[in-house]
């Protein structure tokens, strides 16, 4: 590995360092200019330029759409300060992106980078649950106070208790571990430098953290995942998940996470949230839905158009919509929505076609997709700078050119 690559490789490890555990919202500024200082290091070092995908072209729209809604004012709920975030937070993904797609990343490193980022964060979410070393203490001086941690310091029994690690947000950290799900099925369960304990190990803190979370809309997708993977891998006919290998696999997997259940808390398993569909599952959504239609309902041919822009999403049943698809409508309409789809498309062409993993590019999609209909993914700033992370790592054996 030459001195470029070593770089390359130690960029990656500090991008991803910082996605996670640096607060975005709070030193966006910050963080852009760092973004900036990368991608100019990068074009520097590159011999024949630096590359740029034309996913971010939407994003540059989005940012003149925005500019728009700041001249005409399209509603009474605008507000020019969220739009100037927007703008700041779209920029922020086109530097991620930029300095991503420029990277080649050791497959290696990229394994254990995840695997030792993954087992740090669930570990801090097991201390959550067992109060130990005042952690939620330590997360509200870094991360600032949060109802999050109020509730996962109040309560101790899994039907209320949620954890949500240096994320806060127990739905956040579900994302998280989703991706991650995703990198080990893909790759970790298969590679040959992975030790078969470094394995287990990971797939006992999944279970555990996931759980943890509270989260049913990821035990869903978590089943939705699954399911695409079999069925890619039977469509693909693949000797390594022979029906024996499978039946074992599964058997395992049910063994292992009952053993972690029992072992976090050694209670009836209906009164584990994870599990509890019937309670307040529907209501969350309804009160999502009917707050969306509010806004709906006010919109007049312009607003379809454009939407009313970003404004200030904290009002229960009027302005807290809270999930993504329905943002994306309200906020910037029709156009925004082209936008957005347009952007989608373009992601997926420019990381689908020329991957040795095709696999890994569906599962990380289904994973936003999904959760888009129930909460925060391109809107956000703590999963979607992961997201672009992952749809653009560039590994050194693979050889792409959009």
């Amino acid at each position: 590995m030459n001195n470029n690559r070593k770089i390359e490789n130690y960029i990656y490890v500090i991008l991803l360092l910082m996605i996670i555990f640096v607060p975005f919202n709070t030193h966006l500024t910050l963080n852009i200019i760092t973004f900036i200082v990368i991608s100019g290091y990068l074009l520097f070092k590159a011999q024949e330029g630096l590359k740029i995908s034309s996913s971010i072209i939407p994003l540059v729209i989005f940012i003149f759409l925005l500019l728009i809604q700041i001249l005409i004012s399209p509603s009474d709920y605008f507000s020019t300060t969220n739009a100037i975030e927007e703008i700041s937070r779209i920029i922020l993904y086109i530097f991620i992106i930029i300095t991503v797609f420029n990277l080649r990343v050791d497959e290696k490193i990229f394994l254990k980078s995840w695997i030792i980022v993954f087992s740090f964060i669930s570990i801090i979410a097991i201390f959550q649950y067992f109060k130990f070393i005042n952690i939620n203490e330590v997360l509200a001086l870094v991360y600032g106070s949060s109802i999050q941690l109020v509730v996962s310091e109040k309560y101790e029994s899994l039907n209320l208790f949620r954890a949500g690690s240096v994320f806060l947000n127990p739905n956040s950290f579900a994302k998280f571990i989703l991706l991650f799900i995703s990198i080990y099925i893909c790759f970790i369960f298969k590679s040959s430098v992975i030790s078969k304990l470094l394995k287990l190990l990971s797939f006992a803190l999944i279970i555990s953290s996931l759980i943890l979370t509270g989260s049913r809309t990821g035990l869903i997708i978590l089943i939705g995942i699954l399911t695409i993977y079999a069925l890619y891998s039977f469509g693909k006919k693949r000797v390594e998940f022979s029906k024996k290998r499978i039946l074992l696999t599964n058997v395992i997997i049910i063994v292992l996470t009952f053993i972690s259940i029992f072992m976090i808390n050694r209670i009836d398993l209906n009164t584990i949230r994870f599990l509890s569909f019937s309670e307040n599952y529907e209501g969350s959504l309804d009160y999502k839905f009917e707050s969306f239609m509010v806004m709906l309902n006010q919109f007049d041919w312009f607003n379809v158009l454009i939407g009313v822009g970003p404004f200030e999403s904290d009002i229960r049943y009027l302005t807290l919509i809270d999930w993504d698809i329905g943002y994306l409508i309200i906020f910037y309409g029709v156009i925004g929505i082209l936008i957005y789809l347009l952007f989608l498309f373009l992601i997926f062409k420019s990381n689908y076609f020329y991957r040795t993993n095709k696999i890994f590019i569906i599962l990380i999609f289904t994973v936003l997709i999904l959760f888009s209909f129930t909460g925060g993914t391109f809107f956000n700033i703590r999963f979607f700078p992961l997201f672009l992370l992952l749809i653009f790592t560039n590994f050194e054996r693979e050889n792409y050119e959009e």
